[in-house]
C-alpha cells in the first residue's frame, strides 16, 4: 500500500511503484489529498481532498478557506473573521485575499473585527455589535 498522498502499486519494492497524486500539482508542497484513484479513462485522476480543499484534483479552496493551490508553494488555509462569517459560504471571504465579505452579527471590516456603523460593541469576543439606540436604551433602562 502506498503512504498517504502517493498512488500505485507497492509490490515491487522500486521507487517508481508508488506516485505522488498530483492534487492539484505533482510537489510535495501542493499536494493536498489523503489519496488518489485513477479513473476508467486511465489518466484522469480524482483526489480525496484534505480539509480545506474541494475539487476533483484538489485546485481549489473550500467554503471559509482562502488561497491559491494550484500555484507551487501556496496552500488553502481558513479565512481569518473572527467567527463571524458562516463557514459553509462560499462568498463568505474572498478566494484569494481572505478578506471578509458577507460579515455577520452586525460586523464588517476585511476580518469582520468592527462593530458595523451606527451600531456598538465588541466585534471579537463578546460579539455583541448592537444598534446604538437599542444599546443605549437597554443602558437607560438598567439605570431605572
Amino acid at each position: 500500500m502506498c503512504a498517504s498522498g502517493y498512488h500505485g502499486k507497492a509490490t515491487k519494492g522500486t521507487p517508481y511503484d508508488c506516485l505522488i497524486c498530483a492534487c492539484p500539482l505533482p510537489s510535495k508542497t501542493n499536494n493536498f489529498a489523503e489519496s488518489c484513484d485513477f479513473l476508467d479513462d486511465g489518466q484522469s485522476i480524482r483526489c480525496d481532498c484534505k480539509e480545506g480543499y474541494v475539487g476533483e484534483r484538489c485546485e481549489h479552496c473550500a467554503a471559509g478557506y482562502y488561497g491559491q493551490p494550484e500555484i507551487l508553494g501556496q496552500r488553502c488555509q481558513p479565512c481569518q473573521c473572527n467567527e463571524n462569517i458562516n463557514p459553509n459560504d462560499l462568498d463568505a471571504c474572498d478566494y484569494i485575499t481572505g478578506h471578509c465579505l458577507t460579515c455577520l452579527n452586525n460586523t464588517y471590516g476585511n476580518a469582520c473585527e468592527r462593530c458595523a456603523p451606527g451600531y456598538f460593541g465588541d466585534a471579537i469576543a463578546l460579539k455583541n455589535c448592537e444598534h446604538h439606540c437599542l444599546a443605549y436604551q437597554h443602558t437607560w433602562s438598567q439605570d431605572i
